[in-house]
């Protein structure tokens, strides 16, 4: 009955459950209201798979309906679990079992009436969490066994480790799930042994000893192993199971059996080693040597080399022999001790040794004798991670560099923007005072100078995104040939042969500045200790298809030539082709990173050009730049005109944490006829802007300030009032602010300081968009 089928399942340890036959749960023992905390009174006659609830938190299937199913449909359908006669057995990885992931065991099975009617189905679930972490944990020891191993259910392999690719050929990956038999040779081989391996580990639990056949690895080259098979109980789940270690012992074979035979089959093991067995008589010569030292120095015959005593003949500093004999009588053997040999052409090559003294019959030292392995490769990667490290601690102080260039460039546009803001409001108040006027546009000339110097401190130190436009070169050359004037010593002459061609090319203006300051800077540390002359140079060419450029091809086309000649000490020829690698330096420590160059060439190749060197030791260095020259020669952005265009009464939200800035805008914008509301607290600003979301016509915000960035501001404007136009300013642009950009739908982003006519058309860019669309639709 009932009641009874209830009273039974009540002490049984497994959390138990019993549903009848239309699904409905009739039995709840109370180790499964432990497993789930749901009480029976609150499960007994749901039904509608309500007791998957507490498992997978949906209403499903489970084992306890599965058991109901046919048996066919439910092997076709479910991969996990598997029926052992009329119970169904299958495990499950629980995500949230009352607040945490559980692995669960269970069997499910029918239940039948007198008659044999199937009247219901009965579940019991083992928590088997703990068993499967510590298999978890004993697998990850196992698998990181240094010997090859894996293991077997039923004599189908069902882990390996790594190491049984080095032994079998195997990859662990295909290994799972075949047969054992993969390893034997034959199939009556595989079933004898195995016989006779689960017969002895049905007496013992662990098992050690060595096949008297060969094994098979996956090419079907045969081998000799020691085998250890072990019985695993609760690390693996079931005892069937079993752990099985192999032992590659071929080699050991080989040479037990070299031994047997004579000792000149010992001395061939020796001469198959790639480390080199030495050894020397009480006067130092070299008495007896594997014939691995022919490839270590380089000799041909091994009659070359014995005889000779070894300081003299084989150590690089005969000194560092006598420090070893020293090492020996003091601790009687060396390991790992690191000396430089000489190769028979005088090249060294550096070995480690593992040497003692040996006795004769009488117990007096009679020589040395030792092994010398050779770790040339090993020291060259050791001063390859040693360059990578320093590389690394370069990289790091470039990042720190930037950080900090980062936070000055903000502070200092702030400073600029009230400069060039002011002075530009100045400029309409004293238009009938030209003196005073004059001096006004060369103090704004000298603002946007310090605007560019602050670009070129955020370009080298990669904080701000380069921008390719339309630039003349002509004026930046003049520019840096000021600032060297002011910079180098009085010995060094500055001409230039600078000819009026056109000029205009599509690059970035900071980073022509730092190709040609690197140059002149090179070219200036050339001459520091005797003068000299360096000549700026600037002509067009063109370039015809089959012409060759210094013995390299060259895409065809009209160049801008760019050279930097000195007349210094000149590059050896031998470094000509390294000094564009990043890091590569002939300069004494501290006086230069290794960097310059590695710079310019980037620079170059990232603007299409190409750059070409030739230098004579002693006379000088001449480089060329090669820059594509724009096919139409517009105007570049400093010889554009500026208009200054005028509002139509619209309302502005402006938004920046300087308070000099915002009221230099505010007196700015209502000057060009806009109404303007400020905020300094970008918090605050959101506010006002919620308040008034109707009111504004524009918002205007700077990206770096307290509490929250631009973006931040904008995401949060977005949220109130998703059309309204935004305009961003920022005193550096880094490279991830494109993607947050096209991300927000920002489509004006205007550099700080900014002059009054880029701001005014920003705004107008804004404001008219809509109308335009309009007006084109």
């Amino acid at each position: 009955s009932q009641r009874r089928l209830t009273d039974i399942i009540e002490f049984l340890p497994d959390a138990t459950m019993v549903i009848d036959s239309d699904g409905i749960v009739i039995a709840w023992n109370k180790s499964i209201e432990d497993m789930t905390g749901i009480k029976a009174e609150d499960m007994l006659g749901k039904g509608n798979y309500e007791y998957a609830l507490p498992f997978y938190g949906i209403r499903r299937p489970i084992l306890i309906d599965l058991v109901l199913q046919p048996k066919q449909e439910v092997i076709k359908e479910y991969k996990s679990i598997k029926w052992q006669g009329n119970v169904l057995i299958g495990e499950a990885n629980i995500r949230d079992l009352r607040g945490s992931a559980a692995y669960l065991f269970g069997t499910a099975s029918p239940l039948y009436d007198t008659k044999g009617t199937i009247v219901g189905a009965i579940e019991c679930i083992r928590d088997i969490t703990e068993r499967k972490q510590a298999e978890e944990a004993m697998r990850g020891i196992l698998l990181s066994v240094p010997h090859a191993l894996f293991g077997v259910e039923q004599r189908r392999i069902f882990f390996a480790n790594e190491a049984m690719e080095a032994v079998f050929g195997w990859k662990p990956e295909e290994l799972i799930g075949k047969s054992t038999r993969v390893i034997f040779r034959t199939d009556e081989e595989w079933l004898e042994y195995g016989t006779i391996l689960y017969s002895r580990l049905a007496k013992e639990p662990v098992v050690v000893f060595e096949w008297g056949i060969p094994f098979v690895r996956k090419d079907g080259s045969e081998f000799f192993c020691r085998m250890s098979v072990s019985r695993t109980g609760a690390e693996l789940g079931e005892n069937k199971r079993i752990v099985a270690t192999f032992e590659d012992i071929t080699e050991r074979k080989r040479v037990q059996e070299a031994l047997r035979r004579s000792e000149a089959n010992y001395r061939s093991f020796i001469e198959n080693s790639q480390d080199v067995f030495y050894r020397s008589d009480v006067q130092g010569n070299l008495i007896m040597a594997s014939p691995s030292l022919l490839n270590l120095l380089g000799y041909e015959s091994l009659d070359d080399c014995l005889g000779r005593p070894i300081g003299e003949s084989y150590y690089y500093d005969p000194e560092k022999r006598t420090e070893l004999i020293r090492e020996l009588q003091a601790k009687g053997r060396v390991a790992n001790y690191e000396v430089v040999l000489k190769r028979r052409d005088g090249t060294p090559v550096t070995v480690e040794t593992n040497s003692h003294f040996y006795l004769d019959d009488t117990g007096n030292i009679a020589g040395i004798e030792g092994v010398f392995r050779d770790i040339t490769e090993r020291k060259r990667a050791e001063e390859d991670r040693k360059k990578l490290e320093n590389q690394l601690i370069q990289a790091q102080k470039m990042e720190a560099i930037g950080t900090l260039a980062g936070g000055i460039a903000h502070d200092f546009n702030n400073i600029l923007s009230g400069i060039m803001g002011y002075s530009e409001l100045s400029l309409k108040a004293v238009q009938d005072r030209p003196k005073v006027h004059q001096n006004i546009e060369q103090v704004l000339k000298a603002a946007e100078r310090a605007k560019e110097l602050v670009q070129q401190i955020l370009a080298f130190s990669r904080k701000a995104a380069q921008e390719k436009k339309p630039i003349a070169l002509a004026p930046i050359v003049k520019e840096v040939i000021r600032f060297m004037r002011a910079s180098l010593p009085t010995t060094i002459e500055i001409t230039t042969k600078i000819e009026e061609v056109a000029d205009v090319i599509l690059a970035d203006s900071t980073q022509m500045h730092q190709v040609l300051i690197n140059l002149c800077t090179n070219a200036g540390y050339a001459m520091k200790e005797t003068g000299g002359v360096l000549e700026i140079g600037l002509e067009e060419v063109m370039i015809n298809a089959d012409d060759r450029l210094h013995g390299q091809p060259i895409r065809h086309g009209h160049y801008l030539v760019l050279t930097v000649r000195d007349t210094g000490q000149g590059i050896p020829q031998k470094n000509i082709e390294r000094i564009f690698e990043p890091y590569f330096t002939t300069k004494e420590k501290g006086a230069g990173t290794g960097l310059g160059l590695a710079v310019v060439h980037g620079i170059v190749k990232d603007h299409g050009g190409e750059i070409r060197v030739y230098s004579e030791v002693g006379k000088g260095t001449i480089f060329s730049i090669y820059l594509p020259l724009m096919e139409k020669q517009t105007k570049s952005d400093k010889e554009v005109d500026e208009v200054v265009l005028r509002g139509k009464g619209e309302t502005i939200l402006f938004i920046d944490d300087e308070k000099m800035v915002v009221e230099l805008s505010r007196e700015m914008l209502e000057g060009l006829g806009y109404r303007v509301v400020t905020e300094t607290d970008p918090l605050k600003a959101i506010e006002t802007f919620k308040e008034g979301r109707d009111t504004f016509d524009l918002v205007i915000t700077d990206k770096t300030m307290p509490h929250l960035t631009g973006f931040d501001v904008v995401r949060e404007i977005r949220m109130i009032r998703t059309d309204i136009p935004v305009v961003l300013c920022s005193g550096f642009q880094d490279k991830e602010d494109m993607d947050k950009l096209k991300e927000l739908g920002i489509n004006q982003l205007i550099a700080k300081p900014t002059r009054m006519s880029v701001l005014a058309k920003a705004i107008r860019d804004e404001l008219d968009k809509d109308k335009f669309e309009i007006q084109k639709t």
